[in-house]
């Protein structure tokens, strides 16, 4: 687990460092509330990561849909690639993060759409 949080750090940091000067654009679903990790959390990591990103809740014609949610033991994170994490210690800091590195991989593969 710990090997695969690694890459994927690694990864989400040389994207960010060549990534496009444009600003990308996610539509998170989940909800803000008791869940692990928290809505705010995902997206403080995520702004780390990507500082360009703009995040919204409601659908936008030319953002990313993405998912955040907490399953339990485990936790998903959809974001063009779907991504199952098993967790059952439930460090929802550690949870935010990684899904935060997801989010941004899946901003960095998605083709940007155009606007119209």
């Amino acid at each position: 687990m710990r090997s695969f949080i690694q890459v994927l750090t690694l990864v989400a940091g040389t994207l960010a460092g060549s990534a496009h000067a444009t600003p990308r654009e996610l539509v998170l679903s989940m909800p803000d509330g008791e869940d692990c990790p928290s809505r705010s959390a995902v997206v403080a990591a995520l702004r780390r990561i990507v500082p360009y990103v703009r995040v919204f809740d409601d659908l936008r014609m030319d953002a990313l849909v993405a998912q955040v949610e907490d399953l339990g033991d485990d936790y998903l994170v959809r974001a063009g690639l779907v991504r199952i994490v098993p967790d059952p210690v439930r460090r929802c800091a550690e949870r935010a993060r990684t899904a935060a590195v997801v989010l941004a991989i899946g901003l960095e593969v998605a083709p940007p759409r155009r606007s119209r």
